[in-house]
């Protein structure tokens, strides 16, 4: 009869025992439970059930047997679901982190390709405005020289007609001077005698030079 009772003891208590656990394993599949801290908490009512539940001398038998062994078994069950869960969040945060970097590394290169365009532009600029300053300081240069051609040409021609000028008067002087001798002299034809016609001529010849 004892035996009996043990029989029949076992096989109820293996049968709650296994609904219990089975309903353990179901949440961890499910991702109801997903922190072992939660699973620890779980097992904690599904021993307070089963020791509610289980009849019989073996009740404690099996505790140890199916029950112990399951709580191994489900933890690691979980610490495998968790590990995978972690790789794809690791794998899905590394493919994020490529495409930052290649975002980042296209924005850098068209930013330098933009500063380097700015750069040849200005250089261009620059070049165009120095040339163009060395040309005005050319054309400066040379209207500074015909200046001082023209200032020195027209030096020369001032001192010309003054020298000109000077000569045209002092050949009427002494004109006026024989002209005066003459008319002292009345109608005779003394010594001085009269004008020369072509001295004439020349004095007006280079008065009008003169002018």
């Amino acid at each position: 009869v004892e035996e009996q009772n043990q029989t029949a003891s076992r096989h109820f208590c293996e049968r709650e025992a296994k609904g219990l656990v089975g309903a353990v394993d179901g949440k961890i599949r499910s991702g109801e439970i997903s922190q072992f801290d939660t699973l620890m908490h779980e097992w904690q009512t599904v021993k307070r059930q089963y020791l509610t539940r289980a009849k019989g001398p073996v009740k404690q038998e099996v505790l140890l047997d199916v029950l112990v062994e399951k709580l191994s078994e489900s933890f690691l069950t979980l610490w495998n679901s968790m590990k995978v869960t972690l790789d794809k969040q690791t794998a899905d945060l590394r493919r994020k982190v490529m495409e930052a970097q290649g975002q980042a590394q296209a924005h850098q290169e068209a930013k330098n390709q933009s500063q380097s365009m700015s750069q040849d532009h200005f250089a261009d600029q620059k070049k165009q405005w120095t040339t163009r300053v060395m040309q005005l300081d050319t054309q400066l240069d040379d209207a500074r020289r015909e200046l001082e051609d023209v200032k020195y040409k027209a030096s020369q021609e001032i001192a010309k007609k003054s020298d000109t000028e000077r000569v045209l008067r002092e050949e009427i002087k002494a004109m006026q001077e024989r002209l005066a001798r003459a008319g002292s002299s009345g109608a005779s034809r003394g010594a001085g005698g009269p004008v020369p016609a072509g001295q004439i001529d020349s004095l007006r010849d280079a008065a009008y030079a003169a002018i």
